[in-house]
């Protein structure tokens, strides 16, 4: 590549799209839907100039623009793009794109292991502690993911918690809820997410054969898994319970409620 700073116009053959994609070497998982909606309008002559640029680092990477990239040489077309270059490579999240980047997409480019459940883990831990969901861009929910220590292995150690309890609950909320637990009493979350999971020591009156049990007969009634405040608030609510040695007869959470601190 030649042209190492500013910005140009260029049309972009498919064997020269297929040359910049050798370049991407750090970029997200490719979209089929987003690459066959963006030939399809390229095969009918009806892409135009969109402001967005392909977008390439000061070491020569590419840095956004794989969609397009991979659309020109699905339609077989030729397409004027702006491209950009010389962009700081430091700066690749915070990027827009035509296909937006989610937290799932920034936690795969930083190499985090299980990045979707992982980015979803701790965007449901910061809702819970009551960060601004609506506000919070994939960066703050990174840096968050590398300001908690115990995040890092979150994912893969709920893996096995996981498979036990039959999928009763999401990985990724099952994470969050365990690293909730743990910031509270580490032991008593292990104990209880071991009984929870797989069903071992569980006697009458123990919160979490109920939560089994109610996430269970949900299932079975619906055909589905229970809302996710539901869900909250029943775990939240046997979570407690459990914490306090308390035998109960039900596990009940009413949709008036608001689910309880972890």
């Amino acid at each position: 590549m030649k042209k190492m700073t500013g910005t140009e116009f260029v049309e972009v053959t498919p064997e020269l799209a297929s040359e910049w994609l050798t370049l991407n070497s750090c970029n997200r998982c490719i979209k089929k839907a987003v690459v066959n909606m963006y030939a399809a309008s390229m095969e009918r002559g009806a892409w135009g100039i969109t402001g967005e640029t392909i977008k390439f680092g000061s070491n020569g990477l590419l840095l956004d623009g794989q969609h397009r990239l991979s659309a020109v040489i699905k339609s077989g077309a030729t397409v004027i793009l702006e491209v950009r270059y010389g962009l700081d490579p430091a700066g690749f999240i915070n990027l827009d794109s035509g296909s937006k980047r989610t937290s799932a997409d920034v936690f795969g480019i930083k190499g985090v292991p299980n990045a979707h459940n992982a980015a979803a883990a701790t965007r449901m831990i910061m809702g819970v502690k009551s960060y601004d969901l609506k506000t919070l861009t994939s960066e703050l929910i990174y840096d968050f993911y590398l300001e908690n220590a115990g995040l890092v292995d979150l994912v893969k150690d709920t893996s096995p918690f996981y498979r036990a309890s039959g999928h009763l609950i999401s990985h990724s909320r099952l994470s969050a809820y365990y690293f909730l637990m743990s910031e509270r009493d580490s032991e008593a979350a292990q104990s209880f997410m071991e009984k929870f999971s797989y069903g071992v020591g569980l006697e009458a009156g123990c919160p979490t054969l109920h939560l089994r049990n109610a996430l269970i007969k949900f299932r079975l009634l619906n055909n589905s898994n229970i809302s996710k405040k539901g869900e909250h608030g029943h775990v939240a609510k046997a979570w407690n319970y459990y914490l306090k040695g308390k035998k109960i007869k039900q596990l009940r959470f009413p949709r008036s409620e608001d689910p309880m601190d972890f």
